[in-house]
């Protein structure tokens, strides 16, 4: 999920990290008040990009009072939202980064 540029992949590691960690929570079953602060994380992370922020505060709302089968749909979605995220519009930051001359 590298673009090649240090500080952006940083990010992408921070938040697959936390992702990893909403994740565990879910299967460790963790209390709902754990995991909403796993997700709390993933919003205070994507906070600087608005439509993953968006897309990531539905989730939350969504597995408030869910069952664990919801929550584990719920982390899914988020998966899905990185992916989209980083293939979408990461990637046109790589290529432009890549066409500057050096």
């Amino acid at each position: 999920m590298s673009v090649g540029i240090p500080g952006v992949d940083e990010d992408h590691t921070r938040f697959i990290t936390l992702v990893d960690g909403l994740n565990q929570a879910i299967l460790d079953r963790k209390c709902l008040s754990e995991i909403r602060k796993c997700m709390q994380l993933l919003l205070d992370d994507a906070d600087e990009h608005a439509q993953l922020t968006e897309k990531l505060r539905a989730m939350d709302e969504f597995i408030a009072n869910k069952t664990e089968y919801e929550w584990v749909a719920a982390v899914l979605k988020i998966k899905e939202a990185l992916l989209d995220h980083l293939l979408n519009e990461d990637m046109k930051c790589r290529d432009y980064y890549r066409s500057m001359p050096r």
